[in-house]
């Protein structure tokens, strides 16, 4: 893990319409696996973490369409600007099913979007509605009660649009939060198969599991 910027969620949790003052005194944490950029753990509700955790409480406020995704779309961008070498790249999402819209986009479109307008230079990339689900899942992902049942809940349920877009392409895809990892890998396994050279996925947080260790994120 690394530090990758230093910042304050306070102005978000007061519903303030300013995000400029925010991000003055958190420090939010990068964890990869593998392929996989996640910027900060999720400590769910259940866990006596999360009512210490600035992380946790922003990551559910955004899984319920809060507009914070505003400021978590500007962090993503952040990391995002220091990943030099996969300039330049597709950014893209995996398809948000969920109901409700928020500023008359899907929530993950949204969050795309938000990121996308923040990065220093857009020269170097295009973003794109790259992957559609094809196929209903047959139950909600937080209702698999092992990684396997997540992992066959999702597969082959997603396909990208045009092939001849991501062929030889690197491919940033967003999504909201890792947990078995199952739905960005399928996304990402699809993406590789259209011939995309590489795809690195940024998720807003990881949810803490058993074996992750203390965790130490604010």
């Amino acid at each position: 893990m690394h530090k990758f910027y230093e910042g304050c969620l306070s102005c978000a949790f007061q519903e303030q319409v300013s995000y400029e003052r925010c991000f003055e005194c958190a420090e939010t944490m990068a964890i990869r696996e593998d392929w996989i950029h996640s910027l900060g753990f999720y400590y769910p509700r259940c866990l006596k973490e999360h009512e210490n955790s600035k992380w946790s409480k922003a990551i559910l406020m955004a899984k319920r369409k809060s507009s914070i995704l505003l400021v978590l779309g500007k962090i993503m961008a952040f990391y995002l600007d220091g990943l030099e070498y996969l300039k330049p790249y597709i950014l893209t999402y995996v398809p948000d099913f969920q109901e409700g819209q928020l500023f008359n986009l899907p929530r993950m479109q949204f969050l795309a979007t938000i990121c996308f307008s923040k990065l220093e230079d857009k020269k170097w990339v295009n973003m794109e509605k790259a992957i559609v689900q094809v196929k209903t899942k047959r139950r909600k992902q937080r209702h698999c009660s092992t990684d396997k049942e997540r992992s066959e809940n999702v597969h082959g349920i997603y396909a990208v649009l045009d092939y001849k877009r991501v062929e030889g392409k690197n491919v940033v895809l967003l999504d909201d939060v890792f947990t078995s990892g199952a739905t960005m890998k399928e996304c990402g396994s699809s993406l590789l198969e259209a011939g995309a050279r590489e795809v690195v996925g940024i998720t807003l947080a990881r949810t803490f599991r058993k074996g992750d260790g203390n965790g130490n994120q604010n």
